[in-house]
Order: C-alpha cells, then sequence, then structure tokens
C-alpha cells in the first residue's frame, strides 16, 4: 500500500480535531484517539451514509 502525505491547513487541522472529538466521545480522551483511527471512522461512516442513500 502507499503512503501518502498531505499537508495539514488550518481546516484540515480543525475537521481532524473535530472527528478525533467524535470518535473519542468526550474531550477528555481525544488524546487517545489516533488521527488514523478517526479517518478511518470518519471514511468508514461517509460510505455506510452513501450505501443507505443508495438502497
Amino acid at each position: 500500500m502507499a503512503h501518502y502525505s498531505y499537508p495539514m491547513t488550518d481546516e484540515r487541522e480543525q475537521l481532524l480535531e473535530d472527528v478525533r472529538g467524535i470518535v473519542a466521545g468526550s474531550r477528555e480522551e481525544w488524546d487517545d484517539v489516533p488521527k488514523s483511527d478517526a479517518i478511518n471512522a470518519a471514511l468508514r461512516h461517509l460510505i455506510e451514509s452513501k450505501q443507505k442513500v443508495d438502497i
């Protein structure tokens, strides 16, 4: 699998922090959620939402 690196703009960093908060469930647990887990959860949610719309 290829590894990609994207620049972290302020907007992208804020979006990632928002997702980490949702995945963690509480602000105190944010630091325990790796960015990769937050991205995976967001992608999974996007795909599942799209599949529900297509039904």
